[in-house]
């Protein structure tokens, strides 16, 4: 039998309850998450025996709070998994009361409301970039205008839809 397995799962930073709560699920079957990698969507699992382990994700993006947030979770016994451009991966093992890094909604809120701002600090720096490209691909052949336009409308269109997902959960949050 093999004692490792590497899975492919896509999310979203709206969607971090589901894969904290896929990777629970796979924790009581008794496939403990050892790393990830590739932006977190490729996941290195072990074989262990079947136990609660609860996955919190979070996402910082004041790096002077890195090494402060750092030992505030460790002293609360969380498991540093992974660090990626300010999403923290964190486990916590558990017998009866299910652990959380959020003791509040207006703590999902706050995080929600971290990734709203990258979104848009990203879509306001690339407006500038886009309209200097795609005025100079004008004098370039018409395929290559035409995958510079798709491409550019996929990434405001991805960046837009994150945008408004985060702003319908911290909506829905609030109520």
């Amino acid at each position: 039998m093999n004692d490792y397995k590497k899975q492919f799962y896509w999310w979203w930073g709206w969607q971090c309850d589901a894969f904290e709560a896929y990777l629970e699920s796979m924790a009581l079957k008794g496939w403990i998450l050892e790393r990830t990698t590739f932006a977190h969507t490729c996941l290195h699992f072990i074989k262990a025996e079947p136990t609660k382990i609860r996955y919190c994700v979070d996402y910082q993006n004041d790096i002077q709070l890195s090494q402060e947030y750092r030992h505030i979770m460790e002293d609360d016994h969380w498991q540093l998994v992974n660090k990626l451009s300010g999403w923290y991966l964190w486990q916590k093992r558990y017998e009866a009361k299910r652990p959380s890094i959020f003791t509040d909604k207006q703590s999902l809120i706050e995080r929600n409301s971290r990734l709203l701002i990258v979104a848009l600090i990203a879509t306001v720096a690339q407006i500038p970039l886009a309209a200097i490209v795609l005025s100079e691909a004008l004098r370039w052949h018409p395929g290559v205008r035409v995958l510079l336009f798709c491409l550019y409308g996929l990434f405001f269109g991805l960046v837009g839809y994150a945008i408004y997902r985060l702003v319908q959960q911290n909506k829905r949050l609030k109520i």
